[in-house]
């Protein structure tokens, strides 16, 4: 919706690590730090906190941002901003995990507008510019108790306008987005896939493979079972009910069963498979303990 990442996609690979980011609460009570009067440079306010995004009253469980927002007052000239967020979208492990972007805001490039920038005194209300494509524009009002090194953040609010659509490209559709401080500090764990030169699945297959003793691993000879077992209709139908075996065996394709009947028809096929891998492994002289290593890793990988 309104918040869009377009850096940098954590991908689909070998390897998931989970990072983690704390989206800091500011309440009322919480502080920013505040120089009035520093021994060098112009008096400025810092902080630091976590930002929600609310669509229709709800929490979008799946994005999360951190703003870092400096603001300086020089003596002399007009009041300057700089927004840097950082934006979390998490997506499904099949998605590649999540995708993180990094986005800065200034006065001094326009895409920060300072529409009260008197933050001295209390307040600072600034719009900023959002999106390569769409140019939306997020406003923001906040309402300070400035005081010497603190500035507790009275009120923050946060509005914009979401355009949804494929690749930031609208599609007609607005809807309203409302950024929000949480009430109180949590951590987010991100889920970060890292490519590696082999997948998952070969991982999950040399595991299997080590762990076969070294006359199993003669009798595996790289998966020749695996390739060669092919159970026989007839050998299938017997894994079924009576009545199922008949209707089965008349069936054209899926539809022609019920999802019940699929699902018995398909749990028959994989009992029946691993009887004739199990006789092809004790054939080529694998251990008891080797085939029930192998069984098992196969019909985990069914399961996937």
């Amino acid at each position: 919706m309104f918040t869009r990442a377009s850096t940098g996609l954590i991908g689909a690979g070998t390897l998931a690590l989970t990072a983690f980011f704390v989206l800091a609460a500011v309440p009322t009570g919480a502080s920013c730090i505040a120089l009035l009067k520093p021994s060098d440079g112009p008096p400025f306010v810092d902080c630091n906190f976590g930002i929600e995004q609310w669509e229709g009253g709800k929490r979008r469980d799946e994005r999360y941002q951190q703003w870092h927002l400096k603001c300086e007052s020089p003596a002399q000239g007009q009041p300057s901003c700089e927004l840097q967020r950082t934006i979390y979208v998490m997506w499904s492990k099949d998605m590649g995990g999540a995708w993180v972007d990094f986005d800065r805001h200034s006065t001094a490039d326009g895409t920060l507008h300072l529409v009260n920038g008197r933050w001295q005194e209390g307040t600072l209300d600034f719009d900023v510019s959002i999106g390569t494509v769409t140019k939306d524009v997020l406003h923001v009002a906040m309402r300070l108790d400035v005081k010497d090194r603190f500035a507790t953040l009275k009120s923050f609010k946060a509005m914009g306008v979401g355009r949804a659509g494929a690749f930031s490209l609208p599609d007609g559709n607005l809807e309203a987005v409302e950024f929000k401080i949480p009430e109180y500090t949590y951590t987010v764990n991100v889920p970060i896939t890292l490519e590696g030169i082999r997948s998952e699945d070969d991982k999950r297959y040399d595991d299997m493979a080590n762990g076969l003793s070294a006359e199993d691993r003669t009798a595996w000879h790289d998966g020749k079972c695996l390739a060669t077992q092919k159970p026989s209709t007839r050998q299938l139908l017997k894994q079924l009910p009576p009545g199922l075996q008949k209707k089965a065996k008349a069936a054209k394709q899926e539809s022609d069963l019920t999802p019940t009947e699929n699902a018995r028809v398909r749990q028959a096929a994989q009992g029946a498979f691993l009887q004739e891998l199990d006789m092809c492994l004790r054939d080529d002289g694998m251990s008891e303990e080797g085939r029930q290593r192998v069984i098992k890793f196969v019909r985990a990988e069914a399961a996937e």
